[in-house]
């Protein structure tokens, strides 16, 4: 017995909005590139189909966010395999991790630390560098208030990928109205659509997130929460 099905949009939200509405990108670039190269596509479909001026844009409205889903996709699978190797050469070079020994090390620091983890979790004073480290990247994201990628930075990247595959595959399909500028653009948008994510989530290895008096100064306030100043005008 399956479980019943429920649909409920709600309040969307920017995220969700933006989502939804980026397929028609690509796709509305893909339709705007095709009636270019091909002027008389529309008069003929609706000397064949008998379709009227509503009924024609309906149609292209929703070929453009089918077109732009089917690509975006296809941009997504081209970026998981782009991945592989990426990742095959960043761990080749060795771990990345964030040069905060340092940091980890700092006695005031690690006082914070051991306060707020309790006697379960918190290291031995004179435990390993490497496990203060540890605990020095898990607050940090524990702190983090946003993702890595936001789901926003993420759906135009994709989308900006996926235009630029949009590009390619019209200009060599239709190879007497190329144009070498505009091919250039597309090649170029779907390696930034591939490098820029992952250069994000290098950096986001490689660098701090929070900075360490910043980071210090948050984690104390999870201890000691700052009392609000009594004030005397304040009638509660």
């Amino acid at each position: 017995m399956y479980p019943p099905v429920q649909i409920s949009l709600g309040r969307l939200s920017y995220d969700r909005t933006h989502s939804l509405l980026a397929p028609f990108i690509p796709g509305g670039t893909f339709v705007l590139l095709l009636l270019i190269r091909n002027p008389y596509l529309v008069s003929h479909a609706r000397a064949q189909l008998g379709f009227g001026r509503y009924s024609v844009a309906v149609t292209l409205i929703f070929a453009a966010y089918v077109c732009g889903f089917v690509f975006q996709n296809l941009s997504t699978g081209i970026y998981v395999l782009a991945s592989i190797p990426i990742t095959s050469y960043l761990r080749s070079k060795g771990r990345i991790m964030r040069q905060n020994e340092s940091r980890a090390s700092g006695t005031a620091w690690r006082a914070i630390v051991a306060k707020l983890l309790g006697d379960d979790l918190a290291p031995a004073p004179l435990a390993a560098i490497e496990v203060w480290t540890d605990w020095y990247n898990i607050l940090q994201d524990y702190l983090r208030e946003r993702p890595i990628i936001p789901n926003d930075t993420w759906n135009g990247l994709i989308a900006l990928e996926a235009t630029g595959l949009v590009i390619i595959v019209t200009e060599f399909a239709f190879p007497t109205h190329r144009h070498w500028g505009l091919l250039g653009i597309g090649v170029l948008s779907v390696l930034m659509g591939i490098i820029v994510p992952h250069f994000i989530l290098w950096s986001y290895l490689k660098n701090d997130i929070i900075l360490y008096w910043q980071f210090s100064a948050r984690l104390l306030r999870e201890i000691h929460p700052l009392a609000k100043r009594a004030d005397p005008t304040d009638p509660t």
